[in-house]
């Protein structure tokens, strides 16, 4: 959304890029996205019946398109609990550590079945 409010300001895609840290083409490829949508969200936002539609409709604008590349490996709910155990102490869980490292992290989820074995945790239960 720092995007589209840094250009809705004046910037070019230039001036945005260097802001926010971006690529010319990152910025370029978000205002093109966000002027085709204007003529949907304008009509959305002057038809009374069509103006519960607009948040529905800004959230697709704002929200990333599919990429290509390897399918996710953690559901939603699981990346949660997962980072809820690194809240934790690893003493309450049983660990003879102090800070949780990745191996230990990834036994744990395993032990507590929110994630399968996959053979890539070292000594998982």
């Amino acid at each position: 959304m720092d995007k589209i409010l840094a250009l809705a300001a004046g910037g070019n895609n230039s001036q945005v890029a260097h802001q926010l840290g971006l690529t010319r083409g990152t910025v370029r490829c978000w205002r093109q996205c966000w002027l085709a949508a204007v003529p949907a969200l304008k009509t959305a936002e002057l038809d009374p019946e069509q103006e519960p539609l607009l948040p529905e409709l800004l959230a697709a604008v704002l929200s990333d398109q599919p990429r290509p590349g390897a399918p996710t490996v953690f559901q939603p709910e699981q990346i949660v609990q997962i980072l809820a155990i690194a809240c934790e102490s690893p003493a309450d869980s049983g660990r003879p550590v102090t800070h949780w490292s990745r191996t230990e992290l990834a036994q744990e989820a395993v032990k507590r079945g929110i994630v399968p074995s996959n053979g890539r945790t070292k000594d998982g239960p």
